[in-house]
């Protein structure tokens, strides 16, 4: 934790790089407006504050405590420097920040959209309650991100960082997971919280799957199966193709290096397995096709080159998720390949 004298140096950064950039030129508004926004790493749910929040007023605040980390002195040390005492002060210096980056926004009436993805529902919860105090409507909104798509997300900032010489931490399996599942904790808790007056759940592409508002009911049911559903669905056979290129492409550099620690080689085993038992049967191949065959075997190889370069000492068992039940499409009408 830091100590009251950084809080003190924190504060007055705030005061001096970031409230003027964050609500420069906001006036209170009569009808403010609270968005929480909230996926799983690599879901990128600021991207959907647009197509949620419904206010006719000026566009609201963007608030994602880790970006706001840009604003510190230190930050290019932190990323390029491989300094890990000015990472640790970049990232309480952004904690900070956010708390008065709230408190602002609650003081001043200004809409404002959070990424909430690394709230735990109840204080998710207590934080749509305190603005709710002051006169704000409240909203969270859920993105139906498969979770072999923001898995991918993460592992492919990390190592583009990593080619660029920049730092960017891995999220390593067991972090994205447990985002995977607090964000659908998160719906189910906000379908009974009468601190939440609209729920919306986003899909992959942006569009909305639900969107509906209490109205005096005691719960917004549905949400949840819709969110679980939407992240359930095949990926549709282009971009099926455009990940398994992805895929491809994260695999080649990360074998490139020679060595692949542990948590890295976790991510992409699971990706390998994730492409054999979801991507390439949604891929709607002929089944006389050779392609097929010729794919599966590739990524089985890949993914036994990722364990080969795992140093022996540093190998561990990773427990698996059962595999979802995912139907690809009727396979097309054709030549074989």
């Amino acid at each position: 934790m830091s100590d009251p004298s950084s809080i003190d140096a924190f504060a007055g950064l705030f005061e001096e790089r970031v409230a003027p950039v964050l609500f420069a030129g906001r006036a209170a508004e009569s009808s403010p407006d609270l968005t929480i926004v909230a996926g799983q790493p690599g879901s990128a749910p600021l991207r959907a504050a647009s197509r949620v929040t419904t206010s006719a007023g000026p566009p609201p605040v963007l608030l994602a405590g880790e970006e706001l980390g840009a604003f510190h002195p230190r930050f290019a040390e932190s990323i390029l420097g491989g300094s890990e005492g000015a990472r640790s002060e970049v990232a309480a210096a952004a904690a900070v920040w956010t708390r008065l980056a709230l408190r602002r926004a609650r003081v001043e009436r200004v809409s404002l959209v959070l990424d909430g993805s690394r709230l735990s529902p109840d204080v998710a919860v207590a934080t749509a309650g305190l603005f709710a105090a002051d006169g704000f409507s409240r909203t969270v909104a859920a993105m139906a991100v498969p979770r072999a798509d923001s898995l991918l997300a993460t592992v492919s900032k990390h190592l583009i960082s990593a080619a660029q010489g920049r730092w960017s931490p891995l999220v390593t399996l067991e972090e994205h997971d447990a985002g995977f599942d607090r964000t659908g904790e998160l719906v189910r808790v906000v379908e009974a919280s009468p601190s939440i007056e609209r729920v919306v759940v986003v899909g992959r592409g942006g569009e909305i799957r639900f969107d509906a508002a209490r109205d005096g009911a005691e719960r917004l049911g549905r949400a949840a199966g819709v969110l679980e559903a939407a992240r359930l669905e095949p990926v549709p056979a282009p971009a099926g193709r455009r990940w398994l290129t992805d895929l491809r492409a994260a695999t080649n550099f990360a074998l490139s290096t020679g060595r692949i620690d542990a948590p890295l080689g976790a991510v992409l085993g699971e990706l390998h397995e994730a492409a054999l038992r979801e991507v390439v049967p949604a891929l709607g191949l002929p089944t006389d096709s050779l392609a097929r065959p010729i794919l599966e075997q590739t990524l089985t190889t890949r993914a036994a080159a990722i364990r080969a370069a795992i140093p022996p000492a540093a190998q561990q068992p990773i427990e698996r998720r059962p595999a979802p039940q995912v139907g690809g499409p009727e396979p097309e009408v054709g030549p074989s390949i």
